[in-house]
């Protein structure tokens, strides 16, 4: 009896852990969903930082990073689309337990949001925030930077279904 039991209980287990990570699972299908309109941000708004590179990772959860430079400038932002709120909430709270640098909760950028905290003009600014079933990471260096295109691509976000915590 205590066989069958331990084998139930691994088999629970089992199930459990593949049920959180369907969960967590970004959307292959949302990738790229807001390049274009992130590179119209930028041209519109940040003409100085030339083009846009787009690099594209598979690791646990898929995600989109782009970025935009010119000289020591740069603007980078990476983000992810998954299948809920509750589970972009969740990969949030892991991206941010993970930093090895201060962060502290700031306001205005979404449903919830991190900030780094900074302790010189050379280190780039960053914002982790969720918008809906979005999670976004921005970097910028400069005064106020990071507060301004994590707001402009946070209103690019917010438009989309996604951005409502709705799925397409």
């Amino acid at each position: 009896m205590r066989l069958q039991l331990r084998r139930w209980s691994r088999a629970a287990a089992f199930l459990v852990a593949v049920g959180v990570g369907m969960t967590l699972h970004a959307q292959p299908a949302q990738e790229g969903l807001f390049d274009a309109a992130f590179d119209a941000v930028m041209r519109r708004e940040g003409p100085e930082y030339g083009s846009q590179r787009r690099m594209q990772a598979k690791h646990p959860h898929p995600e989109v990073q782009m970025q935009w430079g010119t000289g020591d400038r740069t603007v980078s932002v990476r983000y992810f689309v998954l299948d809920s709120p509750e589970s972009a909430s969740k990969l949030l709270a892991r991206l941010i337990v993970q930093l090895p640098v201060a962060v502290r909760k700031t306001e205005g950028f979404g449903d919830e949001a991190y900030a780094l905290v900074v302790h010189s003009e050379k280190t780039p600014g960053r914002i982790w925030f969720r918008r809906g079933r979005v999670v976004l990471d921005v970097a910028a260096a400069g005064e106020g930077a990071p507060q301004r295109f994590a707001r402009l691509f946070g209103e690019v976000v917010a438009r989309s279904t996604a951005g409502r915590g709705n799925r397409p």
